[in-house]
């Protein structure tokens, strides 16, 4: 499978954790409560997406209600359809 991890701004909390469990994910958590994700990715809203490719690439990047356009980018970059991806 694709990997997936969560970045989060806030500290740790029991929101979060309370959150996941109910959504059953069990996906890793970073907390980045000094914003170095949000410097290096330049975004400065929530919520961010990006899909990273196997050597570390952006091949894309959306927000706020594209969701699905993320699933589609997710599912292209898993089976090596580049032509579905936009590199950045």
């Amino acid at each position: 499978g694709t990997p997936v991890v969560f970045v989060v701004l806030d500290p740790p909390s029991a929101e979060v954790s309370q959150y996941l469990a109910e959504h059953q994910w069990t996906l890793p958590v970073y907390q980045d409560v000094q914003g170095s994700t949000t410097t290096a990715f330049a975004n400065f809203g929530t919520p961010a997406y990006y899909v990273l490719d196997a050597a570390g690439r952006i091949r894309f990047a959306g927000g706020g209600g594209e969701e699905w356009d993320l699933v589609a980018q997710v599912e292209a970059l898993a089976s090596a359809d580049s032509s579905a991806s936009r590199v950045l």
